[in-house]
């Protein structure tokens, strides 16, 4: 796998999370590890098998065109890790996986959804993606090829907020010619330890851009997202705005910063 495209966060890095409408919440990396994760659906047994193509009818062996709410699990028999319903699913405090993936074939489509069951990538007037509208917000294997997963596909799962996926196959198909594909995907995942950032003076050089740091925003900007603060000792998000106020370090202590 090709990754110097890449800008996965090391040691002692800043990462700021944006939750939905409800603010910002600031870590410092202090440890990391990645590594890669080749991921077929249909050998883990979230998909019944290969996905036909748009307007064919899938058999009992087969998928449909478009798959909706899937969770990345484990097959059973994988014994040594069994009972794993969601790879993304982090189960320890102060942990978070930044990760991009690559896409074969390349014609295959991938939403994200974060958090569960809501897209990332819409429109106004709820121009989502769908089985009958199927050409807004995806990625695809021209995008982010196998094995040079694309920065476009860029994500981040913390614990309690993980992510599900969407799937097309968006070729013609029927049912003497249905073009069943098998989708794959190629992780590049780098798996951070973080501390959250307490201290108000680099907190606020943190939100007004006097230190760098990676920004990202996780759900809706417009609706709240469901984090939780107990799980990264209790760092709640802080609203962008209090960095402009003359009362921010009395605002910051009050959330529970230093």
């Amino acid at each position: 796998m090709q990754t110097w495209q890449l800008n996965p966060l090391q040691m002692s890095d800043f990462l700021l999370i944006t939750m939905g409408k409800d603010g910002v919440v600031p870590y410092q990396v202090v440890a990391n590890e990645a590594f890669e994760l080749a991921y077929d659906p249909v050998k883990q047994g979230v998909l019944a098998g290969p996905m036909v193509g748009q307007g064919a009818t899938p058999s009992s062996t087969q998928s449909a065109a478009f798959v909706d709410n899937q969770l990345f699990a484990l097959n059973s028999s994988v014994t040594s890790v069994n009972g794993v319903t969601d790879l993304f699913n982090i189960q320890k405090d102060y942990e978070i996986l930044q990760f991009w993936f690559g896409i074969a074939p390349r014609h295959i489509r991938i939403w994200v959804k974060q958090p569960y069951n809501q897209f990332t990538t819409s429109l106004d007037n709820n121009v989502i993606p769908s089985s009958t509208y199927y050409d807004v917000g995806y990625y695809d294997g021209y995008d982010s090829p196998y094995n040079m997963p694309a920065p476009i596909t860029e994500n981040f799962s913390l614990k309690n907020l993980s992510v599900n996926w969407t799937l097309c196959n968006p070729l013609n198909g029927s049912a003497t010619a249905p073009m069943t594909w098998n989708p794959r995907l190629n992780f590049y995942v780098n798996r951070l330890w973080v501390n959250p950032v307490k201290n108000s003076a680099v907190v606020k050089d943190l939100i007004t851009g006097r230190r760098s740091a990676k920004r990202f925003t996780i759900g809706d900007p417009t609706t709240s997202t469901p984090y939780d603060p107990s799980a990264y000792g209790g760092a709640t998000p802080i609203p962008i705005d209090y960095a402009l106020r003359s009362d921010f370090d009395k605002l910051l202590k009050k959330a529970g910063y230093d």
